[in-house]
């Protein structure tokens, strides 16, 4: 099997542009490890799209008894 490298090297851009990139990344990788807040946000979204059709299925067959 060959190994493939975990990290990507761009040879064609400038060494300032390569800083950036490198620094911009760190950055990520040091604010990507508080994902909780996320996880939180994604999972309140799902709770109210699932209220919200179970509340509106109630709502239309109450509509269809009554009819």
């Amino acid at each position: 099997e060959e190994h493939t490298p975990t990290t990507e090297y761009f040879h064609n851009l400038d060494s300032e542009t390569l800083m950036l990139m490198t620094s911009l990344w760190d950055n990520l990788k040091i604010e990507g490890n508080d994902v909780m807040s996320v996880y939180i946000g994604l999972i309140t979204f799902a709770v109210i799209v699932v209220v919200y059709f179970i509340y509106r299925t109630i709502r239309k067959k109450k509509r269809e008894s009554m009819y």
